[in-house]
């Protein structure tokens, strides 16, 4: 049920400090009984445009991508 969680990293250019990072979440098998997929998306998508939390990159089937924050 717990979803995954990727972080994937590539470099922009060649400047080995210049990268863009994003995550990809695979949604957990079985949790569409307890989630509403469609409400939660659109809800991150709400969001997401109005500059709190990450930004919504894509979104797929069995999961999304979202822009990757860097906390301290």
């Amino acid at each position: 049920m717990t979803n995954i969680v990727y972080r994937i990293t590539w470099p922009k250019n060649t400047a080995e400090d210049d990268v863009r990072t994003v995550l990809v979440r695979i949604y957990g098998e079985g949790a569409d009984i307890f989630f509403d997929r469609e409400e939660e998306i659109r809800t991150f998508g709400l969001i997401s445009t109005h500059g709190h939390g990450p930004h919504l990159l894509a979104k797929f089937p069995e999961g999304r991508v979202e822009e990757f924050i860097h906390a301290k």
